[in-house]
């Protein structure tokens, strides 16, 4: 009998210290840091959150101009970003440039609206076209009242010093700045490619609203040098369409 008691208290020893390491492996993947490359790089975010291996809508994607369909009437955008200068909260979060307004502008799908959460820049585009990767790109994050997002991207090219983006350039370190989310748009924002994919970081959520402006923005080499200096090479690579259709407008 003693003997059996033994046993039983040497199993109940072993399998509470089985329960104890599930717990640790658990608490270990909830505060696993991703990064852009090394172990916990983009091809082992699986690892943090299924969907990133495992989804069948990833972003970003290349957009292949001769395949895109027609756009679905439902899916039209409009555009109310603030023209005025509000409030912002710029700041370096370790893995983009990202700025925070305060205001309450931003878009409209299909007359529904969606408020601007934030915005921030990738050191080169996710998303391509036609298998061209742009010097940078910027993706403006909304919401709707139902917690559904929609990112807006706008591709950067080296061109000419942009003077509306140059204040962006001054607060890379930190900070507040006064920011017309508006002028930050290109000049024609009636034309672009819409798609459904994801967050292009993990958790990598599905059901994301894409519109990929096809008018780009132009900044010298020296502010994508600015950006790049703290956040180069912070893009996801291409992920597989799985059937989905590209709409275009």
């Amino acid at each position: 009998m003693k003997n059996r008691f033994l046993s039983v208290l040497l199993l109940a020893v072993i399998t509470f210290s089985g329960c104890s390491d599930q717990d640790d492996i658990k608490e270990a993947h909830k505060k696993a840091h991703w990064v852009y490359d090394g172990d916990m790089g983009p091809y082992n975010w699986g690892k943090i959150s299924a969907t990133c291996a495992e989804g069948k809508s990833q972003s970003p994607i290349n957009i292949i101009t001769k395949n895109v369909i027609e756009l679905d009437l439902e899916n039209v955008l409009a555009f109310h970003e603030s023209c005025k200068a509000v409030l912002s909260h710029e700041v370096d979060n370790g893995h983009a440039i990202k700025i925070t307004p305060e205001d309450d502008h931003g878009i409209s799908i299909n007359g529904e609206h969606y408020k601007l959460l934030q915005f921030h820049f990738h050191g080169r585009s996710e998303n391509q076209i036609d298998g061209r990767q742009f010097d940078m790109e910027m993706h403006l994050v909304h919401q709707n009242a139902k917690g559904e997002l929609a990112v807006v991207a706008l591709m950067i090219e080296k061109g000419k010093h942009n003077d509306v983006y140059q204040n962006v350039v001054e607060h890379i370190n930190g900070g507040d700045l006064d920011v017309a989310t508006a002028k930050l748009l290109p000049d024609d924002t009636s034309h672009y490619y819409h798609f459904i994919g994801s967050l292009t970081t993990p958790p990598c959520s599905e059901n994301v609203k894409w519109y990929v402006m096809k008018d780009t923005i132009k900044m010298s080499k020296k502010q994508i040098i600015s950006f790049r200096v703290h956040h180069n090479y912070n893009y996801r690579p291409l992920q597989e369409l799985n059937g989905r259709k590209i709409q275009s407008f």
